[in-house]
């Protein structure tokens, strides 16, 4: 096998990235609904950013209905990211993952999810 040209590739350095915190959502909410709604980071085709996400909310008793919490979508460089969301009403732009998981918050723990949460848990019962 030649020599590498690389250089020593295990020293690269690993970061955080959006579609890893959508996904720790995800899990956090599965986890804490004892997987009657399970959280789903779907991979988005034909976004004309590198990288988009949907972050899902699943019921696995209905059929395994499917309602989309929110957009993300980003470059190579991950930042910066654009989020969007319907409820609440949501566009802009995170230049960081600080911002990122700020606005994450806003989105994840307005009262219109949180809204929607009880209606889909209510009609696993």
């Amino acid at each position: 096998m030649p020599n590498s040209l690389w250089g020593d590739l295990k020293a690269l350095e690993l970061v955080r990235t959006p579609k890893t915190i959508l996904k720790e959502q995800a899990d956090a909410l599965t986890v804490a609904t004892s997987g009657m709604l399970e959280g789903v980071v779907e991979d988005r085709i034909g976004v004309l950013a590198d990288f988009a996400y949907d972050l899902e909310v699943r019921v696995p008793s209905l059929n395994n209905y499917a309602y989309t919490i929110l957009s993300v979508a980003h470059p190579m460089e991950l930042y910066p990211l654009e989020l969007s969301a319907q409820r609440p009403p949501t566009r802009l732009s995170c230049h960081d993952d600080k911002e990122f998981e700020a606005a994450l918050a806003r989105v994840l723990g307005s009262s219109e999810i949180r809204h929607v949460l009880s209606r889909l848990r209510s009609q696993t019962i």
